[in-house]
């Protein structure tokens, strides 16, 4: 298959799609890639990948790089698997993208053309960065008491504000709380300010984040 039959066959792809020659060096790319890395096709024609879009990623280090490992397994006709590759644009912004690998064989110039299919997942990436930090953070409250000592508040809690706080801590909603305490508002609002006096917090999150560093919950 020719450059030009590649070109043609990323013409009718919505995925960012380039090809690259054995050396690294592009022979495609498309209208989506240009929107996506910011280059032009007549910028992008003939130039290193590596030198163009800069991948690079922590769990494969060697992605895109003068000795490519994704080439070099296209070379052994082996199978390239979906992976997640960090990027750069044009305008130097960071990108995460998907990269799916097809590898043809140029019949008439005995060429191997490896094609790129990307798609940009960074928002996708951003969501998992950031649950991950919630969770790190979730563990290290529930750690914490196993890493100092347990200490009880000032003032013990009552009975009513031992279960009013383990409410708060399942998620439930203050008007949950109360009407399965068969309690008012109001009086919900007491207790949590009493508890936030006892912790020397100010608010029912701290409170609860308190409670359970000590040990209280």
């Amino acid at each position: 298959m020719s450059s030009n039959r590649v070109a043609l066959l990323l013409s009718r792809t919505a995925d960012a799609g380039f090809a690259v020659n054995r050396e690294g060096m592009i022979r495609a790319w498309n209208r989506s890639a240009e929107q996506l890395f910011g280059y032009s096709a007549a910028q992008a024609m003939n130039m290193p990948c590596v030198d163009l879009i800069s991948f690079h990623t922590g769990t494969h280090a060697d992605t895109c790089c003068k000795q490519c490992g994704v080439i070099g397994q296209c070379l052994a006709g082996t199978t390239v698997p979906n992976y997640d590759v960090r990027a750069k644009t044009a305008a130097g912004t960071p990108i995460w993208i998907n990269v799916s690998i097809l590898a043809y064989q140029d019949e008439v110039n005995n060429e191997l053309l490896v094609v790129h299919f990307a798609r940009d997942i960074t928002r996708q990436k951003d969501a998992e960065n950031l649950n991950q930090q919630l969770i790190d953070l979730v563990r290290q409250i529930v750690q914490l008491p196993q890493a100092e000592q347990r200490r009880p508040p000032i003032v013990p809690l009552t009975d009513q504000e031992h279960r009013i706080l383990r409410d708060i801590s399942d998620g439930k909603h203050p008007r949950t709380v109360a009407r399965e305490r068969q309690i008012t508002l109001g009086t919900l609002r007491n207790h949590l300010h009493r508890v936030n006096q006892k912790l020397g917090t100010c608010n029912r999150l701290e409170a609860v984040i308190e409670a359970k560093r000590r040990g209280v919950i």
